[in-house]
């Protein structure tokens, strides 16, 4: 029988190893639900300091996620993410912000010692900064717990550390006191990890696991394209979903553009992304994401209102009022190839 994951057994107590990935789980709906229309559940969040009405997080990248970007996913009900680049540039975008109370959360890379990290956010924090991202591909790095700390305890910032991917990683938070912890390792849209390392969790997995750890904040980031993803890592424990290549294929996403009115996406450790920003590939260093043409059809508010339409309706198919029921009622099943092929829409294969 394939096991139930939620209220029948906890993730710690899974067979070793075990995948889950959004392509192979289901919810499973609920019986004597109380939810009569999709507009009852409540999708308020809470996120550091701010109330988020829907839960939703821009990735750092490029080509996803700008000034204006963030200034919509505002209006939206969402949060948006500063991505590196030109310091100065951001620290007056930073400024501008604060002034405006638009909230945002700012990327910053890892210094070469805990000192370097900490000078740079403080600059943040003095123009207004609330939330600091460290923005790295292994947050599972000695120096990264270190930094976190560090920059909680002397600026005392909301610091959001990552990315990480198991239980160990997420005691190893616990122990350096970080409390938000961003959840992805090799599922995003544009990345390569996997392929060029061999290193990665299934995203749901991730989040399974992390989550167990009580008390942290999870963020889940990589692989989200559906609001039935995002119901999924919000049953599985996640607080909020970081969209990277769904939200780069909105119409008002950054990034060039192709003389066939196509857009640009690319992950940041992307062979393009770093030619841009200097940095060099060769033995001690190989790209893990690639640069992707896309077609941009629909605006952020066509994206945003179809990931909150599935996520309301997962939400009714489970009766659950707001985010924190989805979490405790929702029950995760596993399924195989044929329920996969089943689960898809399959009128044209049977005509």
């Amino acid at each position: 029988t394939p096991p139930v994951v939620g209220k029948s057994i906890r993730w710690t107590d899974m067979p070793n190893p075990m995948c889950f990935t959004f392509d192979n789980t289901q919810i499973v709906p609920e019986a004597d639900t109380r939810i009569e229309s999709r507009a009852n559940p409540d999708t308020s969040v809470q996120f550091g300091p701010y109330i988020l009405q829907k839960p939703l997080l821009s990735a750092p990248m490029d080509t996803v996620s700008d000034e204006n970007v963030i200034r919509e996913l505002h209006r939206l009900g969402g949060m948006g993410t500063l991505p590196r680049g030109d310091l100065q540039t951001n620290l007056a975008l930073c400024e501008q912000f604060s002034r405006e109370e638009t909230p945002c959360l700012y990327a910053i890379g890892l210094g070469s010692n805990a000192e370097e990290t900490v000078a740079v956010a403080r600059q943040f924090k003095e123009r207004g900064a609330k939330m600091i991202l460290i923005d790295v591909a292994h947050g599972g790095m000695w120096r990264v717990g270190q930094s976190a700390a560090e920059i909680q305890n002397k600026l005392d910032l909301t610091v959001v550390a990552g990315n990480i991917a198991t239980y160990e990683q997420g005691l190893a938070y616990k122990r350096w006191g970080i409390r938000i912890a961003r959840v992805g390792v090799g599922s995003g849209g544009v990345c390569t990890t996997p392929e060029t390392t061999g290193v990665h969790v299934p995203q749901l997995s991730a989040v399974f696991g992390v989550s167990e750890v009580s008390g942290l904040y999870v963020i889940a980031d990589g692989g989200l394209w559906t609001g039935g993803d995002l119901s999924k890592v919000i049953g599985a424990g996640a607080k909020l979903g970081m969209f990277g290549s769904r939200l780069g294929m909105a119409m008002e996403s950054p990034g060039k553009r192709t003389d066939d009115g196509k857009k640009i996406v690319r992950g940041q450790a992307s062979a393009s992304y770093m030619k841009d920003n200097g940095v060099e590939l060769g033995e001690f260093r190989e790209a893990e994401g690639i640069e992707a043409e896309v077609v941009t059809r629909e605006t952020l508010v066509q994206i945003v209102n179809g990931l909150m339409g599935g996520l309301r309706s997962s939400m009714s198919y489970l009766g659950a009022s707001n985010l924190q029921e989805l979490y405790e009622i929702s029950r995760f099943i596993y399924v195989d190839a044929a329920a996969r092929q089943g689960a898809k829409p399959h009128l044209l294969s049977k005509t």
